[in-house]
């Protein structure tokens, strides 16, 4: 099919067109009906993209850690079938955004306002008036914290990210929130934490994120081809900044999807933080790995017909 004209409704991206859309020439004829541009931020360019969709209501994708918004065009097209207008960018020091460490590789802020604060300044941009808000990993973390989620009318997370699966996890904030404090203090680079470093692609057998080999081979080859969106690991910095986050209690109806088999981030507090919720929801799915959105089909089709049924909703969900 193509994908630059009429979308047929209700698209559902399955892997057979997934393999379609995400070559370089599906993908290119899907952004001939989005628009890029960019914003300023703290000094670096932060890259954004846009789909209108023939419906009034809008979506806002806030993305993981080490993503680019090319990743969403399958969820950005179902979206747009389905009515609704997509806006998205890319977090600072990652994809097409600029870094605030010259080493292009490391995923470095230096506080989480770094992020919050970047995603409130895009949401006020838009003027949207009321929005639903799907965010992937640690977007999640980010918009719990940002204060968005005020004026919007849905949320979804997808295997937030309340916290990541950490070795020594009772020394973690402590021996994070020194080494950043040093790095701060004597200037230096941003160092990496242990088990991470440079851009290298990961063989498929050995990823814990996706056990479909099809939609990680075409994520792949696409930093192949476009080698400055990559990045590598975490430093210290990031990581002290992300467990110091104080994430809010969101009001509005909220659907959390958490994967059966996440070994990146912590499920078990992400259940209890949607306890905490007063208008929440919990879809388990059984076996999946952490990145639900680029799961095989068995695993990631029942999670966006449920996104889908729920942001076509409309209405309060109960538990």
């Amino acid at each position: 099919m193509r994908f630059d004209g009429r979308l047929p409704a209700d698209l559902v991206v399955d892997e057979k067109i997934y393999a379609e859309l995400m070559t370089e020439q599906g993908s290119a004829q899907a952004l001939t009906r989005m628009t890029q541009w960019e914003f300023d931020f703290r000094g670096i360019r932060i890259s954004a993209l846009s789909s209108l969709a023939e419906g009034n209501d809008s979506v806002v994708i806030v993305q993981g850690i080490a993503e680019t918004w090319w990743k969403y065009l399958p969820l950005i097209l179902e979206l747009n079938s389905r009515g609704f207008s997509v806006y998205t960018f890319d977090l600072p020091s990652q994809g097409r955004s600029g870094r605030f460490c010259p080493d292009h590789d490391r995923i470095y802020i230096r506080s989480m306002s770094d992020y919050t604060e970047c995603l409130s300044q895009f949401v006020a941009s838009l003027h949207l008036g009321s929005y639903s808000v799907i965010s992937n990993s640690c977007g999640g973390l980010i918009t719990l914290s940002s204060g968005i989620l005020k004026d919007a009318s849905h949320a979804v997370f997808v295997a937030p990210m309340m916290k990541p699966v950490l070795p020594l996890e009772a020394a973690a904030p402590f021996v994070a929130q020194t080494i950043a404090f040093f790095i701060r203090l004597l200037r230096l680079r941003p160092i990496y934490c242990p088990g991470n470093g440079g851009y290298k692609k990961v063989v498929f057998w050995d990823n814990i994120r996706t056990h479909s080999e099809k939609r990680y081979e075409l994520y792949q080859a696409f930093y192949q081809r476009n080698r400055a969106a990559a990045v590598g690991g975490v430093t210290w910095p990031w990581l002290a900044s992300v467990l110091s986050a104080n994430p809010l209690v969101p009001e509005c109806p909220s659907l959390f999807i958490v994967p059966g088999d996440d070994q990146v981030v912590r499920s078990d507090l992400t259940r209890r933080f949607a306890a905490s919720c007063p208008a929440a929801s919990v879809m388990e799915i059984p076996g999946a790995y952490h990145d639900i959105l680029n799961e095989s089909d068995t695993y990631r089709l029942p999670a966006v017909g449920r996104i889908f049924s729920f942001l076509l909703d409309m209405q309060p969900i109960g538990r």
